[in-house]
């Protein structure tokens, strides 16, 4: 992971190590849950990485699309260093709790994947719809011109906000089904 030597502290006194701001202007970002949580957006630093093991750790449901976020410690751990080292990775905190967590995987300099999962105890709150939101401005900002998704068939909530979004169904493949958005014109 690229890390800047600058430390960035939010003014809810989140002790939030390293953080890339001169690398992407829209970060650090706070927002409001449907409930009036106060969250704040930051690109995964080495000090949260332990939390978001955590959070994965005690996941529901244990298994959820394409085998993702993988069970077990050593997988959970894996997949996470993985993700670091290859895409870019957002973390949601919400008074020093890490809650959800959005990661881009490159296809390509213009081109990324996209998935997001955020913790049970936080769901339908506006939380993963706000996060998306962050992540797209932090894609267009790192120059990626087309995300795409997958997501399963039966999951309406999720193709609802997605399409919402912009997000535009590109294929189906059995029980699931690819999602794009384009972030720049041409």
């Amino acid at each position: 992971m690229r890390q800047s030597g600058n430390s960035s502290q939010s003014a809810h006194s989140i002790n939030t190590g390293p953080v890339l701001t001169e690398m992407c202007s829209i970060l650090p970002r706070t927002f409001s849950s449907k409930q009036g949580l106060e969250l704040l957006v930051i690109e995964l630093s080495e000090n949260l990485f332990e939390q978001l093991v955590g959070m994965y750790d005690h996941f529901e449901p244990k298994r959820a699309a394409q085998g993702l976020p993988p069970t077990g410690l050593d997988r959970i751990i894996s997949w996470l260093e993985h993700l670091q080292k290859t895409g870019h990775n957002l973390v949601a905190l919400y008074q020093e709790k890490l809650i959800g967590h959005a990661m881009l995987c490159a296809v390509n300099p213009t081109r990324a994947e996209f998935a997001i999962f955020v913790h049970q105890d936080f769901r339908n709150q506006g939380i993963g719809t706000r996060l998306t939101e962050v992540t797209l401005e932090f894609a267009k900002d790192k120059g990626y011109r087309r995300i795409w998704l997958s997501v399963e068939v039966n999951n309406l909530a999720a193709i609802r906000v997605y399409k919402k979004l912009g997000f535009r169904t590109r294929d189906l493949f059995g029980p699931e089904q690819e999602m794009e958005i384009c972030l720049v014109e041409g």
